[in-house]
């Protein structure tokens, strides 16, 4: 005993809970060799998980041939040596940190023993993983163990297998499902998937067996391998009748929304971002505020006291409290943590429109349907000041950086500049036409944006009171904006159910559709890449500003771009008088595949239906036709004596027509490359062609079993005229189609 006692305290010397770790390898030195290898076996378990007995007599059976029997038996002898704890019920078992540590200490090898914990499941899981029995760990742990075990050929394999999904969100739910693929997190296609699924939360929230559907409305038409294999075997569906999208027709990945936040019975007024990263604090019509993990979409806490719609919310800087605004003209100090309201503000006499509280997180000032703001002692309650100069009611309040100043918008459309401290007002703003709805201060100190009922948004120069910058672009009334990080860029929501990116100094915006309802509120999020608007559809949805830009352009061509079509909603295939086709993937805007091989300017591109090839037609007077996926080409299409100018492809995909400077029509067979028929009739350079289906109109000629409709340029030579003009290249056309 005493050598035992000496041998663990010059073992874990150093180490800050040494004593205790003595006192453990006490209780382990009274085991065999072999119980205690089965003990630091269990090291592979999550600390602070309850890991079901079925599952360690699972991993037993394989790593020492014990019987269940027996493996229950050493589990309570460990249990009473309080190496473990094992439950009352004996269903399960559980560590102490400190034991955990110890474990992790003692094994020889944890990658080793991952391994044997995925060995022993895949001995009882023959046919796949989706069909292992449900032990209560199981599916909840299964990809932590793969990761672990360095097998992540076979973790990405599972997560891109939909039955795999299925069973996993049967048996958990898709916040655990979601938390998989940042063990890929690298992998863009798991990304993809991933992101899919966010996006999916509240229908899978409401019944998991939508997952079918809502990865075939998402991910259909995707070209990635492994998301295709995911996508097909996801059209068995979920084993009853239910509707299968033959079109991805729901918002895809890859987008700017990045998630749903789904809860409030009323619309969403007011949202704020918390100082901690990953929560925000909502108020909504429904009387009531939300506290949400934004990671995994649910709410932490419902905070009630409020007896009618609450309009406002600030969160105070220690991220502890929060400051709400509600129609029953009071505001309400909340303990985040409790729930508890820590002090209702009485004061207003209208319904508290607007609330900010200021850095000393002592005070705030609140502004009301009153026509008046009111500063507050946030300790006593009280007010401190109340200050009048609008002859309307305040809509918006934002102090300035200095902590002295603030800003306030009003129905009576000025934006006023006040010394907080002295309840004086410094300057007033007049140029919009209607309430002003919404205000904020530039980092700077010297600059503030508002934004309007009467659809713009202004940049205000606050030394001189003057309009630096009317943004227009809403269609309706502009109700919230919020400023981005870096100060040269905002976002902006409005009742014409659109969110606008701006850039403040040049007055480029980009519009995002907020996808449902009028956006009432915005906030960014303390991590300065995602913002998160409530809307009156009473949901709200996170964004992700890194993909949400002012549309660059896809660079890459260096002569005039002369065609373009896109193909499976995340492809575009473009033209150009550089002789060169060039694949694009319009998510990222990047250049995927250049094609060469005309030798002279690409006038007309066409992807065919099986989105795998694409035909293209050029001055060299010849059509190509490429596969998509190597860049090869595939045949050559000759007979026309002058730039090629215009392609059509019917619907059967084999019979393309073609335009051309020599005045005529080709229609082609694309399986030999020869010419079936040509077609002459026009007097000039044939510059446009497209095939219809149906019965043709009078003024157009039927072409085989199809109709087709061209046009024509009255002189030949028009388009040469033209091309000596730009400084084109030699003797082609520039049809479109």
């Amino acid at each position: 005993m005493l050598s035992a006692l000496e041998r663990g305290r010059l073992e874990f010397l150093d180490h800050p809970y040494g004593s205790v770790f003595s006192s453990l390898r006490l209780g382990t030195d009274a085991l065999t060799q072999m119980e205690r290898a089965r003990y630091f076996e269990l090291a592979v378990f999550p600390e602070k998980a309850d890991i079901p007995v079925e599952t360690v007599c699972t991993l037993w059976r394989h790593t020492g041939r014990m019987e269940p029997d027996v493996s229950r038996d050493l589990l309570r002898r460990l249990h009473r040596r309080a190496l473990l704890t094992l439950h009352e019920d004996s269903s399960g078992i559980s560590f102490h940190d400190l034991q955990h540590d110890f474990l992790r200490l003692n094994i020889p090898s944890l990658v080793k023993g991952h391994t044997a914990l995925v060995d022993a499941y895949r001995a009882i899981a023959p046919p796949g993983w989706a069909r292992a029995p449900d032990d209560g760990y199981f599916f909840q742990y299964l990809p932590q163990h793969l990761a672990a075990a360095d097998r992540l050929d076979e973790l990405r394999a599972l997560l891109s297998d939909y039955d795999w999904l299925a069973v996993k969100l049967r048996a958990t739910n898709i916040t655990a499902l979601l938390a998989d693929y940042d063990l890929v997190a690298n992998g863009p296609d798991f990304a993809l998937i991933q992101h899919a699924l966010r996006l999916s939360i509240p229908a899978l929230s409401r019944d998991g067996a939508q997952l079918p559907g809502q990865l075939l409305g998402r991910l259909r038409g995707a070209d990635s391998p492994a998301i295709q294999t995911l996508v097909t075997r996801a059209e068995s569906g979920p084993g009853r009748v239910w509707l299968r999208p033959r079109f991805a027709s729901l918002t895809p990945p890859g987008g700017p929304l990045r998630q749903t936040l789904v809860g409030h019975t009323g619309w969403v007024a007011s949202v704020v971002a918390l100082p901690n990263d990953g929560y925000a604090l909502s108020a909504s019509a429904d009387h009531t505020l939300r506290l949400w993990d934004l990671a995994s979409g649910e709410t932490l806490r419902t905070l009630e006291g409020h007896t009618d719609w609450v309009l406002a919310v600030t969160a105070l800087a220690d991220a502890r409290r929060a400051l709400s605004g509600s129609a029953d003209k009071t505001l309400r100090l909340w303990d985040l943590e409790t729930k508890e309201t820590l002090r209702t503000l009485k004061g207003h006499t209208g319904w508290v429109l607007a609330v900010t509280a200021l850095a000393d997180a002592r005070r705030a000032l609140s502004g009301s349907a009153d026509k008046t703001l009111r500063l507050w002692d946030l300790e006593t309650g009280e007010t401190l000041r109340t200050l009048k100069g609008h002859t309307g009611p305040v809509n918006a309040v934002a102090m300035l950086p200095d902590g002295r100043r603030a800003l306030t918008g009003s129905n009576d459309n000025t934006v006023l500049l006040w010394d907080v401290d002295a309840g004086q007002t410094l300057r007033v703003l007049v140029g919009h036409t209607h309430s002003v709805t919404a205000a904020v201060a530039l980092s700077d100190g010297r600059h503030a944006l508002s934004g309007s009922n009467d659809n713009t948004l202004r940049l205000w120069d606050l030394d001189t009171g003057q309009t630096v910058r009317v943004l227009e672009g809403h269609t309706h009334s502009v109700t919230t904006v919020t400023l981005l990080a870096d100060g040269k860029h905002a976002l902006s929501g409005s009742w014409d159910n659109t969110l606008r990116f701006w850039n403040l100094w040049t007055g480029e915006s980009e519009r995002i559709p907020a996808y449902a309802g009028a956006v009432d509120t915005l906030t960014l999020v303390a991590d300065g890449r995602r913002v998160l608007s409530g809307s009156r559809d009473q949901r709200l949805r996170l964004w992700n500003l890194e993909t949400s830009r002012i549309p660059r352009p896809l660079e890459g061509h260096t002569n005039w771009v002369t065609a373009v079509a896109t193909f499976n909603g995340i492809n575009a295939i473009s033209g150009s008088y550089d002789h060169t086709l060039r694949l694009w993937g319009l998510n990222s805007g990047e250049s995927l595949f250049t094609f060469q091989g005309h030798s002279d300017s690409v006038n007309a591109v066409e992807v065919l239906a099986d989105s795998r090839r694409v035909l293209s037609a050029s001055s060299d007077k010849t059509l190509r036709l490429w596969d998509l996926a190597t860049g090869e080409i595939l045949r050559t299409l000759k007979g026309h004596t002058r730039a090629v100018t215009a392609v059509a492809v019917p619907a059967g995909g084999t019979r393309p027509l073609s335009g051309s400077e020599d005045k005529t029509l080709r229609l082609w067979d694309l399986a030999t490359g020869k010419t079936l028929r040509i077609l002459k009739g026009h007097t000039g350079s044939v510059s446009a062609v497209a095939v219809m289906g149906g019965r043709p109109p009078r003024p157009f000629r039927r072409v085989g079993q199809h109709v087709t409709a061209v046009g024509s340029r009255d002189r030949p030579d028009a388009m040469h005229a033209r091309r000596a003009q730009r400084g084109g290249h030699r003797g082609g056309g520039a049809g479109r189609r």
